[in-house]
């Protein structure tokens, strides 16, 4: 029985529908299932909700204890700073001090600088420029802490600063830049003072207060640069500095260039040994640099511009000297104006003084600049008997004497050398190897051995070079006792030459 009713179908009507009742039913069915899914979206958003509220809550606290941790960590550094030294604080004014610091999981990074100030609260120092002394008797000392969720969100640091009074005391301020147009700081100066070494930071100064003494002195130096005078480093001793004043100390570096002449004699190539630099900037008496092919330094890599011989030191090109470590790119300071450059050995050899123009060359920063320097030209005629040239080289020293008054820039390596001889040979015509000279007065020497009794004939003459054709010298006829033409200044034996 019970079968039989589950087993029957549904009573339809004639037209195949079902009965009222039913349809309802099924309709009904769909219904309840749109609602259930609503309402599960509807708890799912509500939790979704609850649970980002939880977590925006989470990181307002979490901010909010590293706000409270930076805090601490500023306060901390704040004391700290007060209880520096003055020295450290000298430093901190050119160079922020950053540390890091981790508690509880959070690493923060902290950052100590310093600033003079005046009793207005005013910046003085190193961010200041109002001239060359200054009111700064405060140092405001300031501590920035920083965390990564911080700087990820672009939010300013939790900073703290305060004014201190530092010690009684003189106060310093070195300020470095290029001389350049327009002028830049140069960072990375090594400036030592009273025993204190720092370095200069972006703006290109260092600043030392409480200093005990109305006298102070301090060196400032960089690997490759050079001051204006070519000097390696900045030597300052016994400045003068008031009590509760900073004085400014302004001195120039950059980084040193070259010079490469060319000889030149009437437009085309010529052979030289040595040339003048000449800048009226130096500062330093005698204002000009020695170029040559050749140098020698000594153990302070002071140089000295080394002069041809009978064997060597005459080419088309030389150069002002490049020695590492300290001249890795030269030793002429970049000057905005033009050095004149020109064949010789000091500012009297300049071919302006005859109507001849110099070569000029603007020295880059760190570079090389070039310069056409002209030369004259001598003829020298050397005979044997009549116009039969002697064709054995014979020693020719030239005496430059348009320097011999003037005092080299650089200290000579060997003092017993003449700064101004310069030595070539003969050729087999009996000319000069080297006919290119310099404008000026000089003074030439032929020393000739006869090869048969090894008797030495020297003869001496003065002669100057006022134009690019400079001097044909009266021709030296050389036999036994006789020198045409010449005074025969002595007669002896090989040990007698020039």
């Amino acid at each position: 029985m019970l079968a039989t009713f589950f087993s029957r179908p549904p009573r339809r009507h004639l037209d195949g529908e079902l009965p009222a009742g039913r349809r309802a039913v099924a309709s009904q069915d769909g219904d309840t299932l749109i609602e259930v899914l609503i309402s599960a979206l509807l708890v799912g958003l509500i939790v979704a909700a609850v649970l980002t509220g939880f977590n925006e809550n989470e990181k307002v606290s979490q901010d909010e204890r590293a706000h409270d941790q930076a805090s601490v960590l500023a306060a901390q550094s704040q004391e700290q700073l007060r209880s520096d030294p003055a020295t450290e604080l000298d430093v901190l004014a050119v160079t922020p001090h950053e540390y890091v610091q981790t508690v509880d999981g959070t690493t923060y990074k902290i950052t100590q600088s310093a600033q003079f100030v005046n009793g207005s609260g005013e910046a003085s120092g190193c961010s200041s420029s109002k001239g060359e002394t200054e009111a700064a008797k405060y140092i405001e000392v300031t501590s920035s802490v920083d965390w990564h969720l911080l700087e990820k969100l672009n939010r300013q640091a939790v900073t703290q600063s305060s004014v201190i009074t530092p010690p009684d005391g003189s106060g310093l301020e070195v300020d470095v830049t290029n001389q350049g147009s327009p002028e830049a700081p140069v960072s990375g100066v090594t400036v030592s003072s009273g025993g204190v070494l720092t370095t200069t930071g972006s703006k290109g100064c260092v600043i030392y207060s409480a200093i005990p003494a109305t006298t102070a002195s301090f060196e400032a130096y960089k690997l490759g640069y050079v001051t204006p005078s070519g000097e390696r480093k900045v030597v300052a001793n016994e400045l003068s500095i008031a009590p509760n004043i900073i004085t400014h100390y302004h001195v120039y570096l950059a980084a040193g260039g070259t010079i490469t002449a060319k000889f030149a004699y009437k437009g085309g190539a010529a052979k030289g040994d040595t040339f003048v630099a000449f800048n009226n900037k130096m500062g330093v008496n005698p204002e000009f640099e020695v170029g040559g092919t050749r140098f020698a330094f000594n153990a302070q890599e002071e140089y000295e511009a080394l002069t041809g011989t009978t064997t060597e030191g005459y080419a088309e090109t030389a150069t002002t000297p490049v020695k590492s470590p300290y001249y890795p790119t030269g030793d002429l300071f970049p000057f905005t104006n033009a050095w004149t450059v020109y064949a010789g050995d000091c500012t009297e050899n300049n071919p302006a003084k005859y109507g001849v123009k110099a070569g000029e060359a603007i020295v880059p920063a760190g570079g090389n600049a070039s310069a056409t320097v002209p030369t004259s030209y001598v003829t020298l005629n050397l005979y044997q008997s009549g116009t039969t040239p002697v064709s054995t080289p014979q020693e020719v020293k030239i005496t430059n004497l348009s320097c011999t008054a003037q005092t080299p820039p650089q200290v000579p390596v060997n003092a017993s050398k003449s700064n101004y001889e310069h030595r070539q040979l003969t050729t087999s015509e009996g000319h000069l190897t080297v006919p290119y000279q310099p404008f000026g007065e000089f003074e030439m020497c032929v020393a000739y051995n006869s090869g048969t009794t090894h008797t030495t004939y020297k003869t001496e003459h003065a002669y100057k070079n006022i134009t690019e054709g400079g001097s044909t010298l009266p021709s030296i006829t050389v036999s036994a006792g006789s020198n045409t033409g010449w005074v025969a200044a002595s007669t002896g034996t090989t040990t007698s030459k020039c």
